[in-house]
């Protein structure tokens, strides 16, 4: 479990890691990241709920620097997967 979170925090960090990222202007591709993993980070997604998705996304697009305010619901995440 330490791992997981380990593994999920490392995610979160590399998806934010550039403060005001463009990349999350849409909402969809961080949902994307998530559930598909991509370059060397593993499809966290698949371990979580489409409720734990939208959230983490929310998360990442308002911390870190970045300031989007349109929030991604758990029915856009399901919409996706």
């Amino acid at each position: 479990m330490a791992g997981d979170r380990l593994s999920l925090l490392i995610a979160l960090a590399d998806l934010g890691h550039k403060a005001a990222n463009p990349r999350l202007e849409a909402g969809g591709y961080p949902v994307c990241v998530l559930l598909n993993g991509m370059n060397g980070m593993p499809a966290l997604g698949r371990m979580m709920t489409d409720e734990q998705v939208a959230e983490v996304v929310n998360y990442v697009r308002t911390h870190f620097g970045n300031s989007y305010v349109d929030r991604v619901t758990a029915e856009e995440v399901k919409a996706v997967r």
